[in-house]
């Protein structure tokens, strides 16, 4: 008896040239993110650049014992807000002047200032339909200020500054979200 031939299917191939192509996509993916990993880093040093120095500065030249926390406001100056605590406890804030600025180091203590909450109050029942985003602390013309960012009620990109000194809302800046 003759027999017959099974007839068996292949395993599915993929062409040579597929493999090569799929490859070296991936391999330009990886790279692509590799390359933007580094320079989110690379921006990110840049920025909080010289951090330690100006609280080493604040604490060398003002009342400040102990540096807590640094942050940047460029408005028409740069500074590096250093906030700590003075050698009695109080809580304080440093604008220390960076890139050889001639303004000197601005220096306030908490209890003469508006609390974060008060003026977080005052501005939520001004706009109760908007969203907090963040707050910062500037200074402006020798004037701490206490800048919130939000979305506001008609969706625009809002910055809003209180002043620490009373409490008193200052400029807004409206910006259409697209």
């Amino acid at each position: 008896m003759m027999k017959m031939m099974e007839k068996l299917s292949l395993p599915f191939t993929v062409p040579n040239w597929l493999k090569w192509a799929v490859g070296i996509i991936l391999v330009v993916c990886l790279l692509f993110i590799g390359y933007f990993i580094y320079l989110y880093n690379s921006i990110q040093q840049d920025k909080e650049a010289g951090f330690k120095a100006s609280a080493d500065q604040a604490v060398a030249q003002t009342d400040l014992d102990k540096a807590d926390e640094v942050s940047r406001y460029h408005g028409s100056v740069l500074y590096h807000v250093v906030t700590g605590t003075t050698n009695d406890g109080s809580r304080a804030i440093a604008y220390v002047p960076v890139n050889g600025e001639k303004a000197e180091i601005a220096f306030y203590r908490n209890e003469d200032l508006v609390s974060e909450q008060a003026i977080l109050q005052s501005w939520k029942s001004d706009c109760s339909n908007c969203e907090l985003l963040e707050t910062n602390l500037a200074l402006e013309k020798d004037q701490p200020l206490m800048e919130l960012k939000y979305i506001d009620e008609r969706d625009r990109y809002v910055l809003h500054y209180y002043s620490l000194t009373d409490g008193s809302s200052g400029d807004h800046f409206r910006f259409n979200r697209s």
